[in-house]
């Protein structure tokens, strides 16, 4: 949105005749609103360019190099116009063409660089990306060079074409320099790349989609299996160490005097707020992944006793971990192949007794003593 609406106000004022400033002769003006664009765009351009690669010679960057370039280069159009004296005229544009040859210079060390990182790599996206750079150079430097060529032919410099026709002759300039430009470096690194330049991320994803081709189902079906038995583990280790954590919250709240019944938190025995072993018990709940986490932190946060019923924490840990032990069952026994369906005739699981039992005698191992 930033280079359309810098377009549009531009434009707007030099059409309706405010962008122009009267100087010295007749029909000599200024469009000061032309150089005022410049000098909000330019930048912005360049620091895409830059965004792409840091060059640097020995330990000096020459990003900060380019776009000071880029400011004097600017100054030195705007002190061009404004001069009298041919030869004063002559100098700044002089000055201004040997700023400009530093930003080309630099930017071809950019995309020369950029384009060997990723023809290197030998892929069809690496092949991509330097085409499409190969467009974005093209936009770069014929755009930028139009504006010399044009103030040069147009009354600011030689008088050989008149100012309607440098005024129609900068629009396929800025087309060319801003917009083109911009929305081929936007697809560049958004669609193509997925949002970064960095050749090391590229890379690293090219060598994941690569091992990740040659692995077969039952390969990739085992590293989903491995990977889900990690997350198991981990959410059995949190939800004991929960559990641990309400039974210190529990017994520091029995050591308390009997005058702190009368304090707000006496019929919220798990209530965390306050207790000792706050983060601890938050961050061991933070680790339990959805919806292990919201049947114990429903009855932590709840204020339920141990046994209150379908609201208590023992209940909470129970519905856990037969959920987490049914999930384990099933990983299982699709990792062997089976059907989880009992509707469709597979062969079925162990009982529901035996899962209950196994629930039971987990919950008794967590069960506060007394």
């Amino acid at each position: 949105m930033y280079m359309p609406c810098c377009e549009a106000l531009s434009y707007g004022l030099l059409s309706s005749g405010y962008g122009y400033m009267k100087l010295h002769g007749e029909f000599h003006y200024l469009p000061w609103i032309r150089y005022a664009a410049w000098l909000v765009t330019t930048p912005v351009l360049l620091n895409q360019v830059q965004g792409m690669i840091d060059i640097k010679i020995g330990s000096l960057r020459l990003a900060p190099i380019q776009s000071l370039a880029n400011l004097i280069m600017i100054i030195m159009g705007v002190s061009a116009h404004l001069q009298e004296n041919h030869a004063w005229k002559w100098l700044f544009f002089f000055v201004g063409c040997v700023m400009c040859a530093v930003i080309y210079y630099i930017a071809w060390l950019q995309f020369a660089k950029v384009n060997e990182l990723y023809a290197a790599t030998k892929t069809e996206i690496g092949d991509k990306v330097c085409f499409q750079l190969k467009l974005i150079m093209f936009c770069f430097y014929v755009g930028w060079s139009m504006f010399s060529v044009i103030w040069l032919l147009s009354s600011e410099g030689l008088c050989l074409i008149e100012e309607h026709i440098s005024a129609a002759a900068h629009i396929p300039g800025d087309i060319l320099s801003k917009n083109s430009f911009g929305l081929l470096m936007w697809y560049t690194r958004w669609i193509t790349l997925g949002g970064a330049w960095d050749i090391n991320k590229f890379l690293e994803k090219q060598a994941k989609e690569k091992a990740e081709a040659v692995l077969t189902p039952a390969e990739k079906r085992k590293a989903i299996m491995k990977q889900a038995e990690a997350c198991f583990s981990m959410a059995d280790a949190c939800l004991q160490q929960a559990n641990t954590c309400l039974q210190q919250a529990m017994q520091a709240e029995d050591a308390e005097p009997k005058g702190a019944a009368e304090q707000p938190a006496q019929h919220r025995p798990q209530a965390l707020a306050g207790h000792p072993m706050e983060n601890e018990m938050l961050a061991s709940m933070g680790k339990l992944s959805y919806p292990l986490r919201f049947d114990v932190d429903q009855a932590v946060t709840s204020g339920t006793g141990w046994k209150e019923g379908n609201g208590g924490v023992e209940n909470a840990i129970r519905t856990s971990m037969q959920k987490l032990r049914r999930k384990q069952r099933e990983m299982q026994y699709m990792e062997k192949g089976g059907d989880i369906d009992h509707g469709k005739g597979g062969d079925s699981f162990d009982s529901e007794d035996d899962m209950d039992r196994e629930v039971r005698l987990k919950i008794d191992s967590l069960r506060p003593l007394g």
